[in-house]
């Protein structure tokens, strides 16, 4: 079973030691990320974490590493000290806990998506958000969050678009990054089950839809998705060049507990 992928950026050791760096380097040589790696072996500081941002190459290549110094033969100070002797790296900035072992990015001002600004919401806080919107405004704000979705799904589309057709992809190309762009950005896995090109027809399957426990509990009962909806209909509103709808068909939970709904997208 895939457990998802981290991106909290966040550490925390039960005792010992720890401390962060960002290190910025000139360009992504996998030579000097391997120097890297080594020194930290060389004076046995444990990684606890990493990660890397290119920058889209444009502004040279940043890693992010929080150690383990509990058995250390280095201390934090002295190690930013070798790491800067390293060939290519340009500077290293060092990272402190915030609170007793807790460690965070206190560096980066901001999440990229690429060259873009990004906000992330955790789950918990929007469907916190969505509970109370349906408790207050009730089947009104549902229509609205069709909506959301929709403006959402359509502008990314033109988005999309423009990045694939730079890549030299086709129409196939371009809905295979919306789909798995859709999960990466943490909406769920979608697959498409059929299309029609001719009649501008698609039935899609959605796992791990995160509005769907949330409209069950309060509304208890079908559709239970809005915004996912929405985003797949203006989606390939833009896809076809006119507006098109999706209504939900069914949802069922899977044997690992989590939901999957089927959707068919058509013109309106």
């Amino acid at each position: 079973m895939n457990e998802g992928f981290d991106i909290s950026r966040e550490a925390i050791l039960e005792e010992g030691i720890i401390r962060g760096y960002i290190i910025k380097l000139k360009d992504s040589s996998v030579e000097h990320v391997v120097n890297i790696l080594n020194i930290l072996r060389k004076y046995r500081v444990n990684l606890v974490y990493i990660a890397a941002s290119t920058g889209q190459l444009r502004d040279g290549y940043s890693l992010i590493i929080y150690g383990d110094f509990t058995l250390s033969e280095v201390e934090p100070c002295d190690l930013k000290k070798k790491l800067l002797e390293v060939e290519n790296v340009v500077d290293v900035f060092e990272i402190e806990p915030i609170i007793n072992n807790l460690l965070m990015d206190t560096y980066s001002s901001e999440i990229k998506w690429r060259t873009e600004r990004a906000l992330v919401f955790r789950e918990k806080v929007l469907k916190a958000i969505l509970k109370n919107a349906l408790k207050k405004f009730g089947p009104a704000f549902l229509t609205f969050a069709y909506h959301v979705g929709y403006i959402l799904g359509k502008s990314s589309y033109y988005e999309d678009v423009e990045l694939v057709k730079s890549m030299g992809g086709r129409r196939k190309d371009l809905i295979k990054y919306a789909l798995v762009l859709f999960q990466s950005t943490g909406g769920g896995k979608a697959e498409i089950v059929s299309i029609d090109y001719s009649k501008s027809t698609i039935v899609m399957k959605i796992s791990s839809i995160f509005e769907y426990d949330i409209i069950k509990e309060v509304r208890g009962k079908e559709p239970y998705t809005y915004i996912t909806r929405g985003t797949w209909a203006g989606w390939f509103s833009g896809l076809f060049d006119k507006e098109m709808v999706a209504e939900e068909i069914k949802c069922t939970i899977e044997t690992d507990g989590k939901p999957v709904c089927y959707m068919v997208i058509k013109p309106k």
